[in-house]
């Protein structure tokens, strides 16, 4: 009887911390601008997606990755990320829009999960660029850009300035529900304005965006729960270690 109780108080605890296998995800990028330019889907059934080329008014250099950390956490990192305006491009503000997405996760275990994203913007050269940023949690684990539920987003903009500044923000933890495999997705956008600041350094930036499922904290009844039994547990422990 004890024994039993012992494994099930385990075997709550490790669903409650959140033991997990490694993601097994498929990853995919879109990239458009202002000028109706558009790679199409691009995707790869490993675990990094790269474009380097040019679209529409840009060049670009970009990676999506899924990786796994340590604790278990799924991640989709937009990295390696470095976006120039073309030469002769029109005067004013030209947009990038990033789509990135990976399907197939299954860590961590457990449900409720926490969900956040965080990035950061290394402008040159700038006319009062932006970035802007946000994540998707999906969990019916579609290829669809943007589908389930999202974080509030942020921006990063930038004032004129001809030399290089950096600037990162992050959204605030959010709780998300999974039945099984679940996807994510990000949305990212870069605004930069061409006008001569210096004519030997066209407006560019150096961009990351990252988005990672962790294991949610217990719930209160949980705790409460694990707090009743590892009391009684010792109790009963001790009482028979005493009839012995």
């Amino acid at each position: 009887m004890m024994k039993r109780f012992a494994i099930c108080l385990a075997a709550t605890a490790a669903l409650s911390f959140g033991l997990s296998r490694p993601a097994n995800a498929s990853v995919y990028l879109q990239l458009s601008d202002d000028s109706g330019g558009n790679t199409g889907f691009l995707s790869s059934a490993g675990d990094t997606v790269t474009y380097s080329s040019t679209i529409g008014n840009f060049n670009v250099v970009i990676s999506v990755a899924v990786r796994t950390e340590s604790s278990g956490s799924g991640v989709l990192d937009i990295t390696n990320t470095v976006v120039t305006l073309n030469p002769g491009v029109s005067t004013g503000t030209h947009v990038l829009t990033i789509q990135a997405g990976a399907d197939g996760y299954n860590n961590p275990t457990g449900t409720p999960l926490f969900y956040d994203s965080s990035g950061s913007a290394n402008y040159n050269n700038t006319l009062g660029d932006t970035m802007t940023f946000r994540s998707f949690f999906d969990k019916d684990n579609t290829q669809v850009f943007g589908a389930g539920v999202g974080t509030a987003g942020f921006s990063l903009p930038f004032p004129a300035h001809t030399g290089s500044q950096s600037l990162s923000g992050n959204d605030p933890l959010i709780s998300v529900a999974r039945t099984g495999a679940y996807s994510l997705s990000s949305i990212m956008t870069l605004s930069l304005t061409n006008a001569v600041v210096n004519p030997a350094l066209p407006p560019s930036v150096n961009a990351h965006g990252s988005s990672v499922t962790t294991t949610a904290v217990p719930e209160p009844s949980t705790m409460v729960s694990m707090a009743i039994g590892l009391p009684l547990l010792t109790l009963a422990l001790r009482r028979r270690k005493a009839s012995k």
